[in-house]
């Protein structure tokens, strides 16, 4: 919460614009808390304004974007008669027939609308308990929306009005005053830091765009210190934390939890001995730390982020560096996810050295170690679904010595090495054993392929997989198809979860991809019949080979199994039905790889070419489909179940 000296404001992020709100709790206790109660613990977050009606009011805060209602606190007595009158831009509690029923449900004036009031017991009003002090013209926009009477919702936009987030605030801006400033949105402070000393949790500091050469400490407060839009990219590079290298640009002590938050910000010039950008105490803080563009630090151990132990996602680290290991991350445990590492440079683990964790769908392109690990160093836990390309090192272009690591579902392409190990390096036993990845010249392993996996335009930064069903482009942001399709799309692990991934006309999600979109909205979709979701050896048919390797894992039960197929989290007869259903069929990808001219069918003229290389040995040879490195009668028996297709 705030001080007492401190105004009680609430912004509504929403994706109309701001709202930034003044609450009234020595008029309404009750009703403030409780609206507070609802904020701060993210109830609001993604609901949406459900009832508009120009002229009168906006109401929302109950329903999502599926139309259906959260879960509720208890209701609340009914504080109408407190004095406040529903005037134009004041926001009040919605509530049913009877006066103490309001739980979360508010409404903004849009009017001035005098028969709300308290009149007497009969007649008991509505409670307001606030007003708008900045962001009328978002209400006057959302009130002007044309409506719609839709599954028993009379007045229901027909756009919708998403509150992303709603966060009791103070404000820091570049002109503000830390000596005269309250955090009002009209009186705001000046640094970061003093707002930090002057709230406590769980209240968002919102910054707004400038640069602040200052060095910030969270001082164990579980406070959100966020931009004042953490998905405009615009509006990120342009609000600054500037150390000028001369110190670490954020501190946490490390007693801080996930409610301690860090969006939305640049992040540059600090240096360190750990942690040159944000160090997260000896402790490992368990704040968050997403949608952050983190460049230009430096450190001998994690350049960018170092002992995070909190959610760390959706941030552009880049162009940092360490003289030891780390030139991104260095020891951080947490869940490190949809981040884009590049540019960064260590002696070890060009973007993370020493992470555990859930490390997934992140992007790592073009980093640099002089010593082990382009991309990374001796990571551990789970490395799932992670496009590593591009980066070099002496040792381990991509990974090194990440042996005790879950390495599946990744992309690991035209990494380089000076000394040996241009993909993968472990410098000792155990070696590293990764799973339905796709890896230049690699052979062996449980649904590994080595095939171009066939990016949009990895020149460019542009990682997703051509397909000619559905590639989502960036760019342009609209879905385009392609005149080939990647073998990365519908060939991870049977056993990996796919929910998220999106199916347009004409095609099917029968597998997760490979790479960092599998299981994200971004995901290509290949067309029917692309991939086979039984197919658990990955050699594009279904056969006894997957019935062995399902024997090996029967009655198996947890999450990532690659025989669990129907993905209910165990090994069974379920699973083994459906290997049966698609016993001898063949995946849509496999006679594209035995198309070896490309001229869309399999015959004798692919036949003769594969043919030509029997018996011979080495990498990335005509023939060799199933990519063990031999064309021989395994990649003859392949070639036969394409015949003619």
């Amino acid at each position: 919460m705030v001080r007492g000296d401190v105004p009680t404001q609430v912004a509504l992020q929403t994706n109309f614009g701001d709202i930034v709100l003044e609450l009234y709790p020595v008029q309404a206790p009750i009703t403030v808390e409780n609206f507070l109660n609802y904020a701060n613990s993210h109830f609001y977050d993604g609901l949406i304004f459900h009832r508009v009606i120009e002229g009168f009011m906006i109401q929302g805060g109950g329903y999502g974007t599926d139309l259906y209602h959260r879960p509720t606190n208890p209701p609340i007595i009914n504080e109408s008669n407190n004095g406040l009158s529903n005037l134009r831009g004041t926001i009040a509690m919605a509530r049913m027939t009877e006066p103490d029923t309001a739980t979360c449900e508010f409404f903004i004036n849009h009017v001035d609308n005098p028969g709300l009031d308290y009149q007497s017991p009969s007649q008991p009003g509505y409670c307001v308990f606030g007003r708008v002090i900045s962001g009328m013209n978002v209400v006057d926009s959302i009130a002007s929306i044309e409506t719609i009477s839709y599954q028993g919702f009379p007045n229901l936009p027909s756009q919708l009005v998403i509150i992303n987030r709603a966060r009791l605030c103070v404000y820091v801006t570049p002109t503000g005053n830390d000596t005269t400033g309250t955090g009002a949105v009209d009186k705001p402070f000046r640094t970061i830091q003093k707002a930090i000393n002057t709230v406590s949790e769980p209240t968002s500091i919102m910054v707004a765009p400038g640069t602040y050469y200052e060095k910030i400490n969270f001082n164990g407060n579980n406070v959100a210190v966020t931009s004042l839009d953490p998905a405009n990219a615009s509006i990120v590079a342009g609000t600054s934390i500037d150390a000028g290298h001369s110190g670490r640009a954020v501190t946490f002590v490390g007693t801080e939890t996930s409610v301690a938050e860090l969006s939305g910000l640049t992040v540059r010039n600090g240096n360190a001995t750990t942690g040159g950008g944000i160090y997260g105490g000896s402790a490992g803080t368990q704040a968050t730390i997403h949608d952050n563009l983190i460049t230009g630090n430096s450190a001998a151990n994690g350049g960018a982020i170092a002992n995070c132990n909190g959610a760390v996602y959706d941030n552009v680290i880049k162009d940092n560096s360490a003289t030891e290991a780390g030139g991104g991350l260095y020891e951080c445990a947490g869940e490190i996810y949809d981040n884009g590492f590049s540019g960064n440079t260590a002696a070890n683990g060009g973007a993370m050295a020493n992470c555990g964790g859930l490390i997934t769908n992140n992007i790592a392109a073009h980093n640099t170690a002089s010593g082990m690990g382009g991309a990374l160093y001796s990571c551990s836990g789970s490395i799932h679904n992670n496009t590593i390309y591009a980066n070099s090192a002496g040792q381990g272009g991509g990974l090194a010595d990440c042996a005790q690591a879950a390495i599946v579902n990744c992309i690991i392409w035209s990494n380089s090495a000076t000394i040996e190990g241009m993909q993968i390096f472990d410098s000792a036993e155990p070696y590293s054993s990764p799973t339905y990845c796709c890896i230049e010249n690699w052979t062996g392993g449980l649904g590994n392929i080595s095939r171009d996996p066939l990016f949009a335009d990895a020149a460019n930064r542009d990682f997703h997989l051509k397909s000619q069903g559905y590639r989502y482009d960036p760019e342009a942001e609209e879905w385009k198809q392609d005149a080939v399709t990647s073998p990365c799309i519908d060939t991870g692990s049977p056993g990996s979860t796919h929910e998220n991934e999106f199916v347009g006309p004409g095609t099917e999600n029968t597998r997760i991809n490979m790479g960092a979109y599998g299981n994200r909205g971004e995901a290509s979709i290949a067309l029917v019949g692309w991939g086979l979701s039984s197919d658990i050896n990955n050699d594009g048919i279904g056969d006894t080979g997957d019935i062995m390797q399902m024997a090996g894992q029967w009655l198996n039960a947890g999450q990532h199994i690659a025989s669990d197929i129907n993905k209910d989290l165990q090994v069974d007869f379920v699973d083994f039905a459906i290997c049966g259903r698609e016993r001898f069929e063949t995946a849509g990808w496999c006679w594209s790889a035995a198309d070896v001219n490309g001229d869309g069918s399999v015959t004798f003229v692919d036949f003769a070419r594969a043919a030509a290389n029997w018996g011979r040995t080495g990498l990335a040879l005509e023939g060799d489909f199933n990519a063990d490195g031999t064309v021989d009668a395994l990649d003859m028996a392949f070639f036969r179940t394409c015949w003619l297709k």
